[in-house]
């Protein structure tokens, strides 16, 4: 006779204890993954996590840190989180700021030293501007001048012009114009002038950017399609209003253009799509288009 099979008992595993009620004074839900990574990684904590680490265990391993952390730290923390600022090692170890009696921040102290949020230099309070970066911002600002004017030039040059993004990582505003042009110089600055001062007329139907290149201007045609010769205000130089060609050269010749009386975009033109100004884009590479006001195509095609 066969011997009967043992039943094995599978092992009970012990329940995992629950996630405290408030970590740092704030619910669990005012956690994700990326900032309690962020915060664990401020207490040289960055070893003790995985890649692919659950939301829940990190949360255990956040409210471990604040049970360790002495008082101000935890105050300082805490103070941080419920403003919604940069968590740095110089701004939790210099501990809690003065707020006013309705629980607002007044801001840094005089002669404090702070960590930049992107050099991680600490440098005097001087160093750091006193002001939010935007209207609408709420934080304070925690990077230096040096480091905030080149984050702001490298979103000029990486976004739409009217939709700067505010250099704090934690922050979804868009920046004024005001403010930016305090952080940017040369021709970057006067093309994002001439950028601005016409995005009031810039969507009008009868609006033409000049296609003279390194010319910056543009204009409202008043002729429209009645006259279809454009003459930059600027420049002088011409180009056709219905198609956006340079004339008597290029694509097509003023007498072409005429010939064409519907409103049909020639091979190779395109709305852009930043701006949304019908226009033409002049080829400037393989598979390449700028428009006018910064807008980059790729995979743009043209006829040969």
């Amino acid at each position: 006779m066969g011997r009967k099979a043992r039943a094995t008992k599978s092992p009970i595993k012990a329940d995992k204890p629950a996630v405290p009620q408030t970590i740092f004074s704030l619910p669990p839900t005012a956690y994700d993954i990326p900032l309690a990574k962020h915060i664990l990684s401020i207490f040289h904590q960055q070893n003790t996590f995985k890649k692919r680490e659950s939301r829940t265990s990190l949360l255990h391993k956040l409210a471990q840190i604040e049970q360790t952390l002495p008082k101000n730290e935890q105050e300082a923390a805490t103070q941080l989180l419920r403003h919604d600022m940069p968590i740095t090692r110089a701004a939790i170890k210099a501990g809690p700021q003065k707020e006013d009696g309705d629980g607002k921040f007044l801001g840094m102290s005089e002669g404090q030293d702070l960590e930049c949020e992107i050099c991680l230099e600490v440098l005097p309070s001087k160093t750091f501007p006193q002001s939010v970066a935007a209207n609408k911002c709420e934080h304070t600002t925690h990077i230096c001048t040096m480091c905030l004017k080149r984050a702001i030039t490298t979103n000029v040059k990486s976004n739409p012009w009217d939709n700067i993004p505010c250099p704090f990582s934690t922050c979804k505003n868009m920046l004024e114009p005001k403010i930016v042009r305090k952080y940017i110089r040369g021709k970057l600055l006067k093309n994002y002038n001439n950028y601005i001062d016409m995005l009031e007329i810039r969507n009008l139907s009868n609006f033409r950017w000049c296609l003279n290149v390194g010319c910056e201007a543009g204009q409202v045609h008043e002729g429209g399609f009645d006259e279809l010769r454009v003459i930059c205000h600027a420049c002088k130089s011409e180009s056709c209003f219905r198609h956006q060609v340079p004339l008597g050269r290029g694509i097509m010749r003023f007498k072409a253009c005429k010939d064409v009386m519907d409103n049909t975009e020639l091979p190779g033109t395109k709305q852009c799509p930043s701006c949304k100004v019908p226009t033409i884009m002049n080829p400037i590479g393989c598979g390449r288009a700028k428009c006018r006001c910064g807008y980059h195509w790729k995979n743009f095609k043209t006829p040969h």
